[in-house]
């Protein structure tokens, strides 16, 4: 492998009463700035009937006191129920990212309680069962998306579930695109698919089964960009303690720089690259074939200040000054200059969602608990002054949390938030003040962090993402 190219970590697993926002700027003469639609389906599927409008409301309030965070302005939004299904639509402006809007939307940072297992189950048996219920229920019928949320509020840890926007092929893993474009809107698939992820060279494969379904198809122009690439050769001039350098290199850095110009010299007097490569690079990957590198610059392959060394390289044969990088003193020689380049075509694309079961061991259990009694949260530090977080409970959750302790006594209790695992303890004796005391932050802004996350008003219904248009 080059001594030059890049690790990088593989990764897993994508209105309409017009209500006046306090504090918004004039934003619209900027020009970043856009018009967004947004809908999201709410998954109202386990909330009592007469309950249903007074928690949609409640949604929409929520929806946009979050929103309002922004620099937004413009903003409407609507209620609308489709196909027996309900849904909540917002239209606003704004300069902002999108994707850091959408994720503060959606995001549900729900307070919960969980058992650690003493004994881990069979836990790949019981979610590919699990799989397969789930599978025969929507074979016969059953609506698919608040199905797959209902699944991941089951398990969220383990259960994913994702609706897209539409996609070219080239954008979906093979896996489920080799299905997808050959599927109808409506279809879906007739078993689980199954392969495997590896979040990283160093970490072991997760089975995964999945469940697809297309909900739309249509042909789209496909711009495609071609960055400018150089296929370069060249010298490495290292020095001792510069990165993998050879524990037979003595010299210092700034004989390696004084060298390197020499040999930049060199080449300015007509003197052969490949010859001096060959005579000089310390990149033994390379040198024997006189510093030729397999891969071109411009795909971000190399470190940063080679590669901009390499695409500042504007003609064939053309030498760039001494480069300096971890690794000590390049020499670059281009020996083809692709320019950046732009086409266009036709090409089909697909919106679809798919229902993910990552089969791991589960080392938690949920606790049935009402995330809306934590009452407040106060901040408090030690004699060495090292924050901690004291969590208030109202009389219901204290009523609860004392049930809880009661129950387990002896076992692992886990405090989660948003699914992430705050802090744990060894249930010793019944809880019965309704208050429960979190040493996890290390910092006073650590601190601050996560009691903005307990503060954060929960979403009252579930969301799914439908569409996102700029218009």
């Amino acid at each position: 492998m080059n001594m030059l190219k890049r690790l990088t970590p593989l990764l897993i697993i994508t209105i309409f009463v017009s209500l006046p926002l306090s504090g918004c700027t004039d934003i619209t003469k900027s020009s970043k700035y856009k018009t967004y639609d947004i809908t999201y389906l709410a998954n109202t599927t386990n909330i009592d009937t007469a309950n249903i409008d007074g928690k949609l409301e409640d949604l929409k309030t929520t929806i946009l006191g979050r929103l309002n965070k922004f620099n937004v302005t413009n903003v409407s939004t609507n209620l609308s129920k489709e196909n027996n299904s309900d849904y909540l639509k917002l239209k606003f402006g704004t300069i902002d990212d999108i994707n850091d809007i959408k994720k503060a939307l959606d995001k549900n940072t729900l307070l919960t309680f969980k058992k650690q297992f003493k004994d881990e189950s069979d836990y790949e048996t019981d979610l590919t069962m699990q799989a397969k219920a789930t599978l025969e229920k929507l074979k016969n019928n059953a609506d698919f998306e608040t199905t797959a949320q209902n699944e991941v509020l089951k398990d969220p840890a383990r259960i994913v579930y994702i609706h897209s926007d539409f996609m070219y092929r080239d954008e979906i893993k093979d896996v489920f695109a080799d299905k997808l474009f050959n599927m109808e809107p409506g279809d879906m698939s007739d078993k689980l698919i199954e392969y495997s992820e590896q979040a990283s060279p160093l970490a072991p494969p997760v089975k995964i089964k999945a469940i697809v379904k297309l909900f739309d198809k249509r042909d789209k122009e496909k711009v495609t960009k071609h960055n400018k690439t150089v296929d370069v050769s060249h010298i490495l001039i290292a020095y001792k303690g510069a990165m993998r350098a050879s524990d037979s290199i003595s010299r210092t850095q700034d004989e390696a720089k004084a060298l390197a110009n020499e040999l930049v010299e060199k080449l300015n007097n007509g003197e052969d690259f490949a010859k001096l490569a060959k005579e000089y690079s310390d990149d033994a990957s390379n040198s024997k074939d006189g510093g030729v590198l397999e891969t071109p610059a411009g795909n971000k392959t190399y470190v940063e200040q080679f590669e901009n060394a390499a695409l500042a390289l504007n003609e064939e044969n053309q030498i760039s000054p001494v480069t300096e990088t971890p690794f000590g003193y390049h020499i670059i020689k281009a020996n083809k200059v692709t320019s950046a380049s732009e086409e266009s075509d036709t090409q089909p694309q697909v919106k679809f969602g798919i229902l993910f079961y990552a089969l791991v061991p589960s080392q938690w259990q949920n606790i049935d608990f009402d995330e809306s009694t934590l009452a407040s949260v106060e901040t408090r530090y030690d004699e060495s002054y090292n924050p901690y977080l004291i969590l208030h409970f109202n009389n219901k959750g204290k009523e609860e949390i004392q049930q809880i302790t009661n129950e387990n006594n002896g076992n692992v209790i886990g405090i989660f938030v948003g699914n992430k695992l705050i802090t744990s303890f060894t249930v010793k004796e019944t809880n019965s003040t309704g208050i429960i005391k979190i040493l996890k932050p290390d910092s006073t802004k650590e601190a601050d962090e996560l009691k903005e996350l307990l503060l954060t008003k929960p979403l009252p219904l579930p969301l799914i993402l439908q569409d996102s248009q700029q218009v």
